[in-house]
């Protein structure tokens, strides 16, 4: 019985997406708000993470492009989602962290059950038998949920720094140095040989860069190779297929061209920040225009604080080899 309702379901939200193309509009409204979900537990969920400003929300649109997905967008802002409060704004836990309240909000949001007005505005299917949640905030305990949810594809995305820190610092973002530093399980994991100097800067540039190298790190040295799919924005950019195939791969996905549509199409990220965008500009390489020689000479330095310059430094492509081998093994 059960069966023939879901059938019967699908089959009414097929014809609604066939209405949709009529009425526009009113059904793009109502397909953020009113869906089947039947995906089940966190196993049916992909998880896309990956530093703010970073892509992320272009490459979700990239994975989803056929609408496969029920999409969940930042479900761990803790300003925007009332339970996610209980992660607060970047919170580091160790993978073998106690902590029941935060397991449960972990669990509504992979499992599919919550719903919110900031986590599904961007959703566009009307029925799914799977979710994609895109976030920018669980860097710091992206292998604590992977240990409490096994078999749920991880996907983290990786942008060149200076590319990352530029776009944070042309929309004033906060640096967070101050609240990595006081975490004391954080700086005793991952931070004892770099406190004293990232506490010492109050330059912004610098914090950011400080900030970027935390949330790229950590997530690095918790995961075996095994565990998690690192992706590249270079790699979108410059050889696509072979990075989307690898990305689908991972994600039990069979490659799709169509996918490639949504690489010339910018993210709805990029689309409300139009006066922010160089309309003819490098997305590689447009860095080297806001970013000064001294800058990026202090960034060297804070890159290698953390072995991070091996992935990345004054040349605008990554060493995917070399971040892999930053991987536990």
């Amino acid at each position: 019985m059960t069966h023939i309702l879901l059938q019967t379901a699908h089959h009414l939200f097929r014809e609604a997406r066939t209405a949709s193309r009529v009425f526009g509009a009113q059904f793009a409204y109502a397909s953020h708000r009113f869906f089947i979900d039947v995906g089940g537990d966190h196993r049916s969920t992909v998880l896309l993470a990956g530093s703010g400003r970073s892509g992320t929300t272009w490459v979700s649109e990239i994975i989803n492009f056929d609408h496969r997905y029920r999409y969940m967008f930042e479900p761990f802002h803790p300003d925007k989602v009332p339970s996610s409060r209980a992660f607060g704004a970047m919170t580091y836990l160790r993978p073998d962290a106690r902590d029941d309240k935060r397991l449960a909000v972990a669990r509504s949001v992979l499992g599919g059950r919550l719903r919110a007005g900031w986590v599904d505005r961007y959703n566009k299917t009307w029925f799914s038998k799977g979710r994609l949640v895109k976030d920018i905030r669980a860097n710091l305990f992206l292998k604590w949920l992977s240990l409490n949810f096994p078999g749920m594809p991880v996907v983290l995305l990786l942008r060149h720094p200076l590319a990352t820190v530029a776009s944070r610092l042309s929309l004033h973002w906060r640096p967070l140095t101050d609240a990595y530093l006081s975490n004391q399980e954080l700086v005793e994991d991952h931070l004892s040989g770099v406190a004293d100097e990232m506490a010492a800067t109050s330059d912004p540039f610098e914090q950011q860069m400080y900030r970027w190298c935390v949330e790229t790190i950590v997530p690095l040295r918790q995961f075996a190779k095994d565990e998690i799919h690192i992706a590249f924005y270079e790699g979108f950019v410059m050889d696509p297929d072979r990075e989307i195939s690898g990305l689908f791969d991972h994600i039990g996905r069979d490659y799709d061209p169509r996918s490639l549509g949504e690489l010339s199409i910018p993210s709805s990220q990029v689309r409300r920040r139009k006066s922010a965008i160089a309309t003819h500009a490098d997305p590689l390489t447009q860095w080297r225009n806001e970013i000064t020689p001294s800058q990026v000479k202090r960034a060297l330095h804070i890159l290698g604080l953390f072995g991070l310059d091996r992935i990345y430094n004054d040349h605008p492509m990554p060493d995917p080899d070399a971040a892999r081998a930053l991987l536990a093994m």
